[in-house]
């Protein structure tokens, strides 16, 4: 075949909507009257074959049938159905991110900004969108087509992000309001300062950020360009971006107070923590559902996850979850590629059960309502006239042809197509003649396979209302596009150009064939009985609650001087031990037959790092004493549940060891499932980590990280002395400032609020107790003799590997020492690490514990205090102490748990041998007298799980087979943590 050259042949006759569109774009006048077949008036009431009278960008009216006064252009869309215009609450469009400066290389501890702005350069409030908009058409044709007619645009970079601006997607002046909302998010963006390093120092940085701005406004300044936006903004909407289902739960204990109207969105999957979602905000999700996995091989099937799994069924779901539970509820159209995405999973979202009146609530009369719009949203008189035009009903599978702004008309395709189905030949002079076979699938036309005649050939068509495009081999160099006009009722005309001359190709339709009308395929829903706590591998059906039970005839390691006691029953009830002893009756209780098991109460890890969200250290600074562990506890570890079938039952969740003071702790209780707050222990004492040795000094952080102070351990100590100095000296001012009368007040600053300084203090004044990290006798001496100095004392020395050097100065000190069993020669400062630490220690009276530190030796603490007999030789039941009562001890719960005595916590662990063997296995772990973990059920849980994910593939599969496009597969591994940091 020839090479030809070809351009598009100009359509001769035009449609009449387009003619009409050309006028309607350039009409001078400014009335219309827009018949159509059906209006949405609001998301609950509609009216049938009604005319839109509006005037500029404003409804005149909306009246039953066919009204076109004098004065107004009419448009009859007689086949069409109008609903008002979406609103997006989250979206970027139209404003380009003014990246910060950055260093580049090393750390980078101050802001580069030049401007008077706050002192973290995450917090860009001062940053106004409306400053940095410029409309975007192609943009904005894209949100459009989707049925967007006006966006809450912000600057997406940073964590407090300023304020947004309302914009319309057409119109001479889109900008509508350029202080719709306060943005906030968790992701510091471009800055290039290493504070914050961690999801709970971003929430600590925000709580200083709030004080900053009550203190500020207190001593009425207005020399800080970040601190006056802020005032300006906290009567504004709030939009706060947790993206995360748990993260919902984080930010309203950070945002609740700060702003009265909050919408916060997470990216479709609040449903996994539906019973604690905050009901007084507005809930903007996703619609950005996951696709379907293909497998190709065995280790793909290894790669599933059930929680990537469950999420794919049940996102289409959550809509209809929140609703149903009385959330309100906003979509938007951000993490979705394309517009057609966008419409089909808001359908699909209907599909699953969510109402047609809320999946329009949630585009239009929720986010107007949250934005101040009290113009947008409903078709009624009044209100602006912007609404979209379907070619069938929105949630039948209608698509948007037409969107109005007032005058400001867009198309993106017909109303109705001719049924163009059948047998055509095709004849392109030069070429020869063609047969081919047109058919119509979910909702497009396409040449039917091996229907043309030349098998050298392809052939593809695009069909218009009264137009085909066909293109042959269109991806080779030989290819010809011609576009053909209707001519008559079989026949059509185009223009194809061939060397050098334009000639006439003809296309004709042979036969007609009926269009069948395609039966929608039953949608297999997820059954919403099902759902986990957490969903994920493990979860429960129903979280476990207190029961009473009576363990009979087990043997009982009391921890007390009673010893351990054989043939002995134990009564539990309202999550408390009632009675201990033998030949227990307590009437119609749950009995639970112990002969040849040993009942003990719960491990207890004095140092763990499992259970922690996005981050163990917050190295952003060497002093982080304003960050809490509390903050980002993770109820969905699955390390929880693995160390509930390790006897485990509490924990202290403590921050890395990246700083000499770093953060708070979170004492927990293994609750799997539970939400963050169930996890802590309610009424426990503070705590906060310190670390000494490599890891401060920043000895392993490679070359680029070496500016921080300290840099050696002398330094470690005067780092530490100049924190309690200032955090003194604050107290001084904090209390001058009390005693000043309000004539003294006046001109001088108020005490600047620092949560840093405030925790420090706690720790001087002995309200705040210190953990912490700790190898070589020197620096061990050091801090006891500082903390002397300033008049407090350690709390516990954890990993104190040298700790039997300086036992008899640990005793006299009043320290306890929470170490490991047998770790040695990881690094240089552990070389002179020994077996016989823990033993050495309690001998010489010190108050020792056995910690994990490592989320896979958690679950086997048992067998870490057994190597304490083995080493030290010391008693079983002292061994035993050193991962139950001297750990409670340690953190201030020996009144609450760690011995079997009347009125402690019903923490209890049944196992069928000897609790420090290697063939001891927990059978049973309660917490508070509930279940949780069992090992028969354990058994059927993972079988349970193994039948879930098969189920769901198959579901996968269907949905592929139905032409869902399937994902890449790829698993993610698990962040786990120890002192320094994490690995996968």
């Amino acid at each position: 075949m020839r090479r030809i050259l070809f351009v598009f042949g100009l359509l001769i006759g035009l449609s009449v909507m387009a003619q009409e569109q050309s006028a309607l774009q350039y009409s001078a006048a400014k009335r219309y009257a827009v018949f159509v077949k059906e209006v949405q008036l609001t998301p609950s009431n509609s009216m049938k074959n009604a005319t839109i009278l509006f005037e500029g960008d404003r409804i005149v009216d909306v009246k039953e049938g066919k009204v076109s006064p004098k004065g107004y252009i009419f448009v009859d869309r007689g086949e069409a159905f109008a609903y008002p215009g979406f609103i997006d609450m989250y979206s970027d469009y139209g404003v380009k991110v003014q990246k910060l400066p950055k260093k580049d290389l090393g750390a980078q501890y101050t802001t580069l900004e030049k401007q008077e702005n706050y002192w973290n350069d995450a917090i860009r409030t001062h940053i106004s969108a409306g400053d940095w908009f410029e409309a975007n058409s192609k943009d904005a044709d894209e949100l459009r087509k989707a049925g967007f007619v006006t966006v809450n645009t912000h600057h997406a970079d940073g964590l407090s992000r300023g304020a947004s601006a309302v914009v319309n997607l057409g119109g001479e002046n889109p900008l509508i309001n350029q202080s719709a909302s306060a943005v906030y998010s968790l992701d510091k963006g471009t800055s290039g300062m290493d504070y914050p390093s961690s999801l709970m120092g971003v929430f600590a940085l925000y709580r200083d950020y709030f004080n900053d701005i009550e203190w500020y406004k207190s001593n009425e300044l207005n020399n800080n360009l970040t601190l006056n936006a802020a005032k300006g903004l906290q009567k504004s909407p709030a939009l706060i971006l947790a993206d995360d289902a748990q993260n919902i739960l984080r930010v309203e204990k950070i945002f609740k107070g700060k702003h009265s109207n909050r919408v916060v969105y997470s990216d479709g999957d609040a449903y996994k923590v539906l019973a604690y979602l905050p009901k007084d905000v507005v809930h903007l999700t996703s619609l950005n559902f996951p696709s379907p996995v293909a497998l190709q091989s065995a280790y793909d099937a290894s790669l599933l996850n059930l929680e990537d799994m469950k999420h794919w069924e049940f996102a289409p779901v959550n809509a209809k979850m929140l609703t149903d539970n009385g959330y309100q509820v906003a979509f938007t159209h951000t993490g979705v590629k394309k517009s057609d995405d966008f419409l089909a999973n808001l359908n699909k979202a209907v599909a699953y059960g969510l109402s047609t009146s809320k999946a329009l609530a949630a585009l239009t009369t929720v986010p107007a309502k949250s934005l101040g719009l009290t113009d947008y949203g409903t078709l009624k008189k009044g209100n602006k006239a912007f609404f979209i035009l379907t070619n069938k009903p929105l949630f039948e599978g209608g698509e948007i042809v037409e969107s109005w702004l007032g005058e400001d008309q867009k198309s993106f395709g017909s109303f109705s197509l001719p049924n163009l189905v059948g047998n055509y030949q095709l004849n392109v002079p030069s070429m020869g003649v063609y047969s081919f076979a047109i058919e119509y699938k979910k909702g497009k036309y396409t040449v039917v396979p091996d229907s043309l005649k030349n098998k050298d050939l392809k052939a593809t068509v695009d069909v218009n209302e009264n137009s085909v495009l066909i293109s042959l081999n269109p991806k080779t160099k030989d290819a010809v596009v011609i576009t053909t006009h209707r001519v008559g009722d079989n026949d059509f005309e185009g223009k194809a150009y061939i060397n050098g001359e334009l000639k006439t190709a003809k296309l004709t339709l042979l036969n007609r064939i009926a269009i069948e009308e395609e039966k929608a395929k039953e949608k297999k829903m997820p059954n919403l009985d099902v759902t986990m706590l957490p969903m994920k591998a493990y979860g429960s059906q129903k979280l476990p609650t207190a029961k009473s039970y009576i363990f009979t005839n087990a043997t009982v390691w009391t921890n007390t001087d009673k010893g351990v006691m054989k043939n002995t029953d134990v009564y539990i009830s309202n999550g408390k031990i009632m009675a201990v002893g033998q030949n227990l009756t307590f009437g119609n209780v749950e009995k639970i037959d112990a002969t040849g098991m040993h009942l003990t109460t719960g491990i207890i890890d004095e140092h763990s790092h499992i259970g922690i969200f996005k981050g163990v250290n917050e190295g952003g600074q060497a002093v982080s004493a304003e960050v809490t562990i509390e903050d980002v506890v993770n109820p969905w570890d699955v390390n929880i549940y693995r160390q509930l079938a390790g006897g485990v039952t509490a924990a202290q969740l403590l921050h890395g060891s990246a700083n000499p003071i770093g953060g708070r702790s979170a004492l927990v209780k293994l609750k799997y499932g539970f939400s963050p707050d169930e996890m802590l222990i309610a009424g426990a004492d503070g705590f906060i980590k310190f670390a000494l040795g490599e890891n401060v000094k920043q000895s392993n952080w490679g070359d680029f990280n070496t500016t921080r102070f300290p840099q050696t351990r002398m330094g470690v100590e005067q780092l530490m002395k100049d924190a309690f100095e200032r955090a003194l000296q604050y107290k001084a001012e904090k209390a001058a400032w009390s005693k000043m009368s309000l004539s003294q007040k006046q001109g001088k600053l108020s005490p600047r609020p620092n949560t840093e300084l405030e925790v420090v203090l706690e720790v001087l004044e002995g309200k705040r107790f210190v953990t912490c990290h700790s190898y070589v006798q020197s620096e061990i001496n050091m801090l006891m003799k500082l903390a002397e100095e300033y008049g407090f004392r350690i709390n516990t020395f954890t990993h104190i590997l040298e700790g039997y050097k300086v036992a008899d100065k640990m005793k006299a000190h009043g320290v306890g020492a929470s170490t490991f069993s047998d770790w040695w020669a990881y690094k240089f400062e552990v070389k002179d690490a020994i077996p016989y630490n823990a033993a050495i220690l309690h001998e010489n009276g010190v108050l020792t514990a056995i910690n994990s530190d490592d989320a896979e030796m958690g679950r086997r603490l048992n067998q870490e205090a057994a190597k304490v007999v083995k080493y030290g030789g010391i008693s079983e039941e002292e061994a035993w102490k050193m991962v139950t009562l001297n750990p409670a001890k340690l953190l201030h719960l020996d009144n609450r748990m760690g011995s079997m005595e009347v009125g402690k916590d019903a923490d209890l662990v049944l196992w069928t041998a000897h609790p420090l063997s290697i063939a001891a296995v927990a059978q049973k772990t309660f917490i508070d007298g509930a279940l949780m973990f069992d090992r028969t059920d354990n058994s059927a849980k993972e079988n349970a799980m193994k039948i879930e994910k098969n189920r769901i593939y198959q579901l996968m599969l269907e949905a592929i087979a139905n032409g869902d496009k399937p994902a890449a597969t790829g698993g993610k591994s698990q962040t786990v943590y120890h002192c320094m940091g994490e690995f996968h």
